[in-house]
């Protein structure tokens, strides 16, 4: 809902995250452009990176910290 930021692809392709300034993160399915989770941080969002077995998301928030979550639980 507001400027986006940051966008990371998981390694397979599959997934397209997008980090934005409303303090969300959006994940959403690469081949239909249906949203698979919506991460509410509450702080900017400026980077982002999947880990290289997809099973890890990164993100780099405002407030210089780094969330990890869990790909399979979005945890």
């Amino acid at each position: 809902t507001n400027g986006v930021y940051a966008l990371a692809f998981s390694r397979d392709g599959r997934r397209l995250a997008s980090g934005s300034t409303d303090g969300t993160v959006r994940v959403w399915d690469a081949a239909t452009w249906a949203e698979v989770a919506v991460l509410r941080l509450a702080v900017n969002v400026y980077g982002l990176s999947f880990s290289p077995d997809g099973r890890r998301l990164a993100c780099g928030c405002a407030n210089s910290v780094i969330r990890l979550y869990d790909t399979a639980t979005w945890r």
